[in-house]
């Protein structure tokens, strides 16, 4: 007898509670299917409830009950799946305590200029009010700079904390997580300063949780006009890379048949509209239209020939690792040429070193020009 059937049969003898025990126990077996990206209506009929009006009510049921013990669902909200460590072991470590000076003007600027305070706005939340929390955060860490484990777990516990508030709660977690590594890059702590290693530590641990949350942050909020400000603003990051090839390989991982195992995530080059539009107002390429047709001449040829060096130029100044910009395929997709010609290994051959990598900076003749466009791109 089918499940849906034995569900039925018991509904109709007025054994509702082996009824829903049968709906509970289906209904953790889907869930295994919903987190690898399943959706609720097919997860449920391969556990053996079919689609129907009757298995409509059922979803709106089992949903329902679910969104009560996990606003995230059919998802895991960030962070509650964290093991803190034994944070008792700090006192045998013996580490040197470090004082942190942040510069929270200096975000707090960069922050405005991306418009993230609009978000605020829309949010009835004032901006001031992460600059707050941020300034709790150091004055926790330098009180405590000697525990790491301790600092470790504090963090996991704020972000835990955070997750109370489905939606804003994720964008205080990536802002106030890149707040503390944007303090400390701009801070003044040296290598020579006792502590320096262990700050680094910190910053690797706070790194991994940066990009985590904007993992999930890109694969399950909507992309609107609310979110434009954040987006924009994470699409400038030195991290974007990292962050785009981790949704990759979730990406691929889902897309996997029992026993597949996944290769290395494909490679992307994005580029943000802000210097798209500069390239095509400065010549650089023809239209907005994929692939972007480059028609950037080189000066001392006058027009007869492309400045092809230019592109690996303005790769490297947009931080793409040399895997990327090394990737003549990928290029190639991604920018056309007159007569339907081609970048070449010989386009790229000179500028990589006898260990293998690139030779940076790349300085093209449109060096200086590409640079002021990227940096403009940052501040829009």
């Amino acid at each position: 007898m089918k499940t849906i059937d034995k569900y039925n049969e018991l509904i109709q003898r007025g054994k509702t509670d082996e009824a829903f025990e049968i709906q509970d126990k289906a209904f953790v077996e889907a869930t295994k299917d919903i987190e690898q990206g399943l959706n609720i209506d097919e997860a449920m009929q391969k556990v053996g409830f079919e689609k129907s009006d009757e298995l409509q009510a059922i979803l709106d049921n089992v949903t329902s009950k679910a969104k009560e013990k996990n606003p995230y669902f059919p998802h895991t909200a960030p962070f509650v799946d964290i093991e803190k460590d034994d944070e008792t072991i700090d006192d045998i470590f013996e580490c040197d305590k470090y004082s942190i000076k942040p510069c929270l003007l200096t975000y707090y600027k960069e922050l405005r200029r991306f418009e993230i305070d609009v978000l605020f706005i829309k949010a009835s939340v004032p901006l001031k009010s992460l600059v707050e929390m941020l300034k709790n955060v150091f004055e926790y860490i330098n009180e405590n700079s000697d525990k790491p484990i301790n600092l470790e777990n504090k963090i996991i516990d704020f972000l835990q904390e955070l997750n109370k508030y489905k939606g804003f709660g994720q964008v205080l977690q990536i802002l106030i997580l890149k707040g503390i590594l944007k303090c400390f890059e701009w801070c003044n702590i040296n290598e020579s300063d006792e502590g320096y290693k262990q700050a680094v530590e910190l910053c690797g641990f706070v790194e991994e949780r940066f990009i985590q949350v904007c993992v999930f942050y890109f694969l399950y909020f909507d992309k609107n006009g609310n979110s434009r400000p954040l987006d924009n603003y994470l699409a400038t990051d030195e991290m974007y890379r990292q962050i785009t090839d981790r949704i990759e390989e979730r990406s691929q991982i889902k897309a996997l048949s029992p026993g597949q195992t996944i290769g290395n995530p494909q490679q992307q080059i994005i580029l943000p509209a802000a210097i798209l539009q500069a390239l095509q107002e400065n010549g650089y390429i023809e239209s907005l239209t994929k692939p972007y047709k480059w028609i950037k001449s080189n000066k001392k040829t006058q027009g007869k020939t492309l400045n092809k060096k230019a592109i690996f130029d303005l790769l490297c100044l947009l931080n793409y690792p040399d895997k990327v910009i090394t990737d003549l395929n990928l290029l190639n997709n991604i920018f056309s040429f007159a007569n339907g010609k081609k970048l070449k290994r010989n386009n790229i051959t000179y500028l990589i070193s006898p260990n293998g990598k690139l030779e940076r900076p790349i300085i093209s003749e449109y060096h200086t020009e590409l640079e002021t466009i990227v940096n403009k791109s940052k501040e829009k």
